[in-house]
């Protein structure tokens, strides 16, 4: 089945936590009916981020792991994830858990009803928030945001995250 939603999560080191992630997005995508797929970049990570993710890859068809073999960063990454995605919406997120999988489906919602084309996630937003950050990153990532966001126009509180949709006409 051709997935309707791509997952596109770059991961770099990340040994330690990817079962998590991936088992969160199988388990968030259970009772889903329509097709999903979850694509992995490994972006030259120097653990066994990549073996550990591609184990999954044996029991789970709707799981593909890429390796970029040297570290690019994160936007290189998501690129290649990108261009390797074939679903109609195509959701970036971090492979360290520190977003909730399950906010996918309300990403996809303004996605399908045509409220957007593209969607950034934020935590400073009304009825976002943040758990476990310590204050000074976050006073930083906040700061940072808002000076970063102000240069845009309009009124962004967050353009520097990794969870965003994308209509796939839209990125393509």
């Amino acid at each position: 089945m051709r997935p309707h939603i791509s997952v596109v999560s770059p991961m770099y080191n990340e040994e330690k936590g990817i079962k998590d992630f991936i088992v969160a997005v199988k388990e968030t995508f259970a009772e889903y009916n329509k097709g999903w797929e979850l694509v992995l970049v490994d972006d030259g990570s120097e653990d066994r981020s990549f073996e550990v993710a591609k184990e999954f890859t044996k029991e789970d068809q709707n799981i593909r792991v890429i390796t970029l073999g040297t570290h690019y960063g994160r936007g290189k990454a998501i690129r290649e994830g990108v261009k390797e995605s074939s679903g109609d919406y195509i959701i970036t997120i971090e492979s360290d858990m520190s977003w909730e999988v399950e906010d996918i489906f309300r990403v996809v919602d303004e996605l399908e009803h045509d409220r957007a084309d593209v969607v950034l996630v934020s935590p400073y937003r009304r009825g976002g928030g943040v758990k476990g950050v310590p204050f000074f990153r976050l006073l930083i990532s906040w700061l940072g945001n808002k000076i970063l966001g102000a240069s845009f126009g309009g009124s962004f509180s967050m353009v520097t995250q990794m969870f965003r949709g994308y209509k796939a006409e839209v990125i393509n």
